[in-house]
């Protein structure tokens, strides 16, 4: 699941001789509030709509040129998409520009590929139940957790984290298939396991569903 695997053919570079109010119909055409800027092949940063819409802007390359350097703000096509999803997320943006080892730009990933990527990870197409513990960073082994869920006839279908800045803690989000899954928390328990919440498969899968409809929804896609 490499980076340069999700992008979007459908979203153009600019160029530094493009002007402002070009930069500003692709955006309003695409639905997105970010665009790559490209020099002959060689990405050189990223072009904002509120920075286009800050006045003044005559062509894409004036404003590469006063706004801060936005040329970090790309991943490789050999890295894994979930950087991708962590750029749009920390810097907020809404397309995810991809690079090769000589900077040269590729192409760039979308809003709705990247809730596409998520989706997958929370594996809302696949039957099971949602477990989800809290415990220190260190606490965590998967293998341990894998071993306790199996020896109640379960099985790992898929897992992430979440980090809880303000105690320190991380939760781990178990999605399981088995025969009873209060068994299996009971099972977590015994072993000093914090549960902080037990999702059934329709409700979960609800619960999924909704949240990225919303999403959807918000970047009107």
């Amino acid at each position: 699941m490499t980076a340069e695997q999700f992008i979007s053919h459908a979203i153009p570079a600019l160029h530094l001789y493009d002007t402002g109010e070009s930069a500003l119909l692709w955006m309003n055409l695409l639905s997105v509030h970010h665009l790559p800027v490209v020099e002959n092949t060689r990405f050189v940063g990223i072009a904002s709509f509120d920075s286009l819409h800050e006045g003044g802007i005559c062509s894409i390359g004036s404003l590469i040129k006063r706004q801060p350097d936005t040329s970090h703000l790309c991943v490789l096509n050999t890295q894994h998409v979930y950087d991708a999803l962590k750029l749009v997320s920390e810097h907020q943006l809404t397309v995810a520009p991809v690079v090769d080892t000589d900077r040269r730009y590729l192409g760039s990933i979308g809003v709705k590929e990247l809730l596409e990527v998520f989706t997958q990870i929370v594996n809302v197409q696949e039957a099971g139940d949602t477990i989800i513990l809290e415990m220190h960073p260190n606490d965590f082994e998967l293998k341990k957790l894998a071993s306790i869920v199996e020896s109640d006839g379960g099985k790992i279908l898929n897992f992430y984290t979440t980090s809880l800045n303000e105690s320190q803690l991380m939760q781990v989000h178990l999605k399981v298939a088995g025969r009873s899954t209060n068994a299996i928390v009971q099972s977590l328990e015994r072993f000093g396991y914090s549960i902080a919440g037990v999702f059934s498969d329709a409700k979960y899968l609800d619960d999924a569903h909704d949240h990225y409809n919303q999403l959807m929804r918000f970047f009107n896609l």
